[in-house]
This record gives structure tokens, C-alpha cells and sequence, in this order.
């Protein structure tokens, strides 16, 4: 009897055994064919396109054929009252990573043994699982999209500006600048697109930077101390001169110059026409009295050039005359030539805008410098000619006219007497001398006396 049940139990054991692999092998490879399926889990997306079931080819062909049209969508960009709609495309947009994202895609759900593929698998792995893909636009189509459009995009800033009128100073505020900056527009507008993008047309405000003038309104109306001023008389001048040094100083009038700045004379003028307000009165050229249109305007120069060193402004380009001139003592002149490319330059050295205020009373010429004045009540400076050598015009240059009566004499220029001179800074503290400096050295060609005789 117990030989007869233990063979039963045996033949049973061993049909359950059977049985037992029979469902094991069937479960594994149930499991095996689903943990290797070759293509992506369900429910998994690229930049929001559904891939699910497709293999790596197939996903990869329908996300390049569904991004590839990207580039038609439209973008406005804008800023204040600029506004302006192009195409993606315009702005060079490229869509990159496609390839690395339908391999991560695809390797979801694939990674450790069979059992643990299946797992991933039947619970869901790839469920709501969105791969983005990179766009980005073009940094020298977007900088070349600016550029085209700095007319409305860019607003340089303008310092204050100030003017004079009946003694009195007006000031007018400075003016915000903008600047639309390549770099940070760039990424602004690629982080949209990789990150918060639907694919849609959409608008986009350009980030711009915003820049203060440098010289506000507060600061100009700081601006109101005399540092230098001077004048000269040309009562003996032609009418035609007085005309040349009425127009030249008022080209020169109401200048602000910031600090930093070099301001020269020449261009101002230029050009000298009578169409530009000149007269052709006398001149200096190769050491001879000429006729020329604009005689007359180095009384200009000169006289603002002694206002410049009383304010002790930095000299940049000073030339003296050819011959010696009688507006002002020796080497305190400043010539200027179109020709001989002489100007008077200088440059605003000091901490504060200065403001030039050239004007012509009667047969005066005056120009004034303000500033804010630094220096303190105790300090004063001079400046003083010396004559350190006369030079003789030798003897007379004559000129024979058959035409002349014989005996008959005409002097034709005046004799002019050369010198060699300086011009010394001197500085004062509490009424005493305390330094004294050679500022110029000046030569002026003697010129002889030029007579034409019969």
C-alpha cells in the first residue's frame, strides 16, 4: 500500500514539474519578447511628437518631418515702437540633437536583465516621457537683423547740452541711450525655443540695455565760473577783416567740450568761401602780405588760445605766425592755415564740461571759458612775453616798373622786424611768486621792405 501511494506521489510530483516548466518556459519568453521589442516604448515623445511603438528609423523620420517645417513659423519681434514679423527661417534658426534624442528615447526601458526590462516595461517606463530637441538661431543673422535696424533699435546717449543767451545759461537734460545686445538676444530667444516653445507663431520683446548720458542737466548747471577770458581790438582792420573775425568767432561760439574731449578750430571754419560769410582781406603766406578770402580769422585763434592758457587747458596744436602781428605780445599768438595745415587744438584736461562763449562788441573780439573753477583764491598766474632776440629786415627789396614815372617810389609791404621770443607762465601763491616756466618759444622771419620804383 505505502509503495503503491509513494508511486502515485511520485508520477504527480513529477507531472507538476513538467507542468511547471511547461508554464515557466512560456512566462519567460512571454517576458523576453516583450523586454527585447526593438522599438521605443509607449507614450514617450520628441519635442511633444508621439514615437511610441516606432523603431529608432522610423521615429527619426517623422521628427525631422515634423520639425523640418519650424522654420516657416513666424516670430515678431519688438521693442517700444519697433515691430517687425519674419520668418524663423530669416533668423538661421538649425534644429540639432534629433539623432541623441531618438536614441535615449529608444534605450528607454531596454537597460539591465530581462526581468528588470520587463518590469520597466509593463509599468509604464516610458509614460509621459518627452525628449526635447535644441533649436537655435543664428548669431550673425540675428546681429546682421539688428544692424539693418539700428535706425529704429539704437539710441545713442546724449549728454546735456547747454547754451547762452542774454548772459544767462539755458540747459537742456541729456537723452537716454538704448542698445539692443547681440549675445543676450540670441540666447533669450534659443532658450525659448529649446525649453517653452509650442511651435506656434509667437512675440518677443528684445531685451535691450539702457545707458544714462554721461553729463546730465546737474552737471551743467555747475558749469558757470569764468577760467579764462580775453579779448583783442581790430579798430585798424579793413572792413572786409572785421567781417572774416565777426563770422569766424561766431562759428566758434557756443561749444560745450566735455572732459576728455579735443576741440580744434580749423574745421569749424573751413570752408573759407564767401558763400561761408568771408571777405578777402590781408593774410601772411611765405612772408609776404597776400590777399586772401578769410584774412583776418588768426585774430580769432589767437584770442581764444590766451583765454585757453589763462583757464590752463591742455595745448594740443599751436603754431605762431610767420611774421609778427600787433594784436597781442610776442608769442602769445596762435596761427591757423587751410594750406599750410596749421590749427590750434586743445583738450578739455579738467574734471568738468567747459562751455566757449566767443563775442564782437564794436571792434572787440572776446572769448570766455567757463568752467567750474577749482583752483583755490590764493593761486593766481600770469603770462608773460620776453623778446629774446630782434632780427633786422635788411635792406629793401625793389621792384623796377618801366611803367612808373622815373624817380617814382611805391611801397608795396612794410618792413616787418623779426624776433625770437618766450613766453613764460608765471604762478602766484598768496601774492608771491613761486614757479616760473617757459610756456612757447616763438620765432618770427624778418621781411624786408618791398618798394617798386619807375
Amino acid at each position: 500500500m505505502l509503495k503503491k501511494f509513494l508511486k502515485i506521489f511520485l508520477i504527480t510530483v513529477a507531472i507538476l514539474l513538467v507542468a511547471a516548466i511547461g508554464v515557466f518556459g512560456y512566462y519567460y519568453h512571454k517576458i523576453s519578447t516583450i523586454a527585447d521589442v526593438k522599438v521605443i516604448c509607449q507614450g514617450v515623445t520628441i519635442d511633444g511628437i508621439d514615437v511610441g511603438g516606432l523603431t529608432k528609423q522610423e521615429a527619426y523620420d517623422k521628427v525631422e518631418g515634423e520639425l523640418s517645417a519650424l522654420g516657416d513659423k513666424k516670430i515678431t519681434l519688438t521693442y517700444e515702437e519697433h515691430s517687425d514679423t519674419l520668418h524663423l527661417s530669416d533668423l538661421g534658426m538649425k534644429i540639432t540633437g534629433v539623432d541623441e534624442a531618438v536614441t535615449e528615447a529608444y534605450n528607454l526601458g531596454k537597460q539591465g536583465t530581462t526581468w528588470q526590462r520587463y518590469q520597466a516595461i509593463n509599468n509604464g517606463v516610458g509614460d509621459g516621457r518627452n525628449f526635447s530637441i535644441e533649436k537655435k538661431i543664428s548669431k550673425e543673422l540675428i546681429k546682421e537683423y539688428l544692424d539693418k535696424n539700428s535706425d529704429s533699435l539704437v539710441r545713442t546717449a546724449k549728454d546735456a547740452t547747454m547754451t547762452r543767451k542774454d548772459g544767462q545759461f539755458i540747459i537742456t537734460d541729456g537723452v537716454r541711450g538704448m542698445e539692443i545686445p547681440v549675445d543676450a538676444n540670441e540666447a533669450a530667444i534659443n532658450d525659448y525655443l529649446s525649453t517653452s516653445w509650442d511651435g506656434s507663431d509667437f512675440s518677443y520683446e528684445l531685451i535691450a540695455d539702457e545707458a544714462d548720458p554721461e553729463y546730465t542737466k546737474e552737471d551743467l548747471e555747475k558749469v558757470c565760473d569764468v577760467l579764462g577770458t580775453y579779448t583783442t581790438n581790430f579798430a585798424t582792420s579793413s572792413y572786409n577783416r572785421q567781417v572774416n573775425i565777426r563770422n569766424a568767432s561766431s562759428k566758434i561760439n557756443d561749444h560745450t567740450i566735455y572732459p576728455g574731449e579735443e576741440f580744434g578750430l580749423i574745421d569749424l571754419m573751413l570752408p573759407f568761401t564767401t558763400d561761408n560769410g568771408y571777405e578777402v582781406a590781408h593774410a601772411y603766406s611765405a612772408g609776404e602780405v597776400v590777399d586772401s578770402v578769410g584774412g583776418g580769422v588768426c585774430q580769432v585763434a589767437t584770442t581764444l588760445y590766451n583765454a585757453v592758457i589763462l583757464a590752463e587747458l591742455e595745448v594740443v596744436e599751436r603754431y605762431n605766425h610767420g611774421m609778427v602781428v600787433d594784436y597781442v605780445p610776442l608769442s602769445q599768438d596762435a596761427a591757423i592755415s587751410e594750406s599750410g595745415h596749421q590749427d590750434f587744438k586743445f583738450r578739455n584736461n579738467l574734471e568738468n564740461p567747459i562751455y566757449i562763449e566767443a563775442y564782437c562788441e564794436g571792434t572787440n573780439v572776446t572769448f570766455t571759458i567757463y568752467g567750474v573753477e577749482d583752483r583755490p583764491d590764493t593761486r593766481k598766474i600770469e603770462f608773460v612775453s620776453e623778446n629774446v632776440q630782434t632780427i633786422n629786415p635788411g635792406k629793401d627789396i625793389v621792384t623796377k616798373d618801366p611803367s612808373m614815372a622815373e624817380g617814382k617810389e611805391m611801397v608795396t609791404q612794410s618792413a616787418h622786424i623779426g624776433y625770437r621770443a618766450k613766453l613764460w607762465k608765471v604762478v602766484y601763491e598768496n601774492g608771491k611768486e613761486v614757479s616760473r616756466d617757459v610756456f612757447n618759444t616763438s620765432y618770427y622771419a624778418p621781411s624786408a621792405r618791398r618798394v617798386t620804383v619807375g
